[in-house]
């Protein structure tokens, strides 16, 4: 019996061997596909405030103004218009937390009528546009949210116009005004390439001259305007050809 075992100890041991030897042959026989790798973790990216940017905007704009008549007190002129136009312009980000540009913006009124003073000259005073360029610097709140400030120079067309002379002539006369502004507000993106905006702006421009000379006032007829404070507030929607978002397996880009 001892015999016997050894020897169906020894064929167990040759099996065994055997079959080790003979697995990496049968693998390759096989020709098994390698693990698949680890699935990549999905991260969403923050978006780039960098690049350039166009949009619209509505509002209101409000001056403080008054004239001197040949006679009587001074019409308070003041008034408020309903404006539209376009604006854009180019931010740079600075980090994760600010933001610089510039920007150019034009609004025209819907009706630039400020104020009508009856009298003698039945005057009236109009804002027919304004535009600026300003510098923007914003600090990010969150992703999606800017705070910013803004400031710079600004140009505004006015109309003066009255019944001049004892024929009570109508006559008008133009004029763009300099003078600079400053403001803030608040833009966050609704999408990827879109942004929504609201803005406050206060302004002082130089004073007016509208030469009235004509007919009905043969010598020269210069009305001095004294032109205020400017307030305006505005609505605006901007498309940004920068944004990025979205998914992405990169790390988070820079704001």
């Amino acid at each position: 019996m001892t015999s016997l075992t050894k020897r169906v100890s020894m064929a167990a041991a040759s099996a065994v061997v055997l079959s080790l030897t003979a697995l990496p042959s049968l693998a390759a026989d096989l020709d098994l596909p390698p693990p698949p790798p680890p699935m990549p973790e999905l991260r969403q990216t923050v978006s780039d405030w960098t690049g350039i940017y166009v949009g619209a905007q509505v509002g209101v704009a409000c001056l403080e103004a008054n004239y001197i008549p040949p006679s009587g007190s001074d019409p308070n002129m003041a008034g408020c218009a309903g404006m539209g136009g376009v604006y854009g312009g180019y931010n740079y980000q600075l980090g994760s937390s600010f933001v610089v540009g510039l920007e150019g913006d034009y609004s025209a009124a819907f009706d630039g009528h400020l104020f009508f003073a009856p009298g003698p000259e039945d005057t009236n005073y109009f804002i027919n546009s304004i535009a600026s360029v300003r510098g923007r610097l914003g600090w990010l709140a969150n992703d999606n949210t800017m705070l910013f400030v803004s400031g710079g120079a600004g140009w505004m067309d006015t109309t003066f116009d009255g019944l001049v002379g004892p024929l009570a002539d109508f006559t008008e006369d133009s004029q763009v005004l300099f003078g600079w502004l400053i403001g803030g507000g608040l833009e966050t993106k609704v999408s990827d390439n879109f942004s929504v905006r609201a803005e406050y702006t206060y302004g002082q421009f130089e004073d007016g001259s509208y030469d009235l000379t004509g007919a009905g006032c043969a010598a020269a007829c210069e009305v001095p305007m004294n032109v205020d404070d400017y307030h305006s507030f505005r609505l605006g929607a901007a498309y940004h050809f920068n944004f990025g978002g979205g998914y992405s397996t990169a790390s988070a880009t820079k704001w």
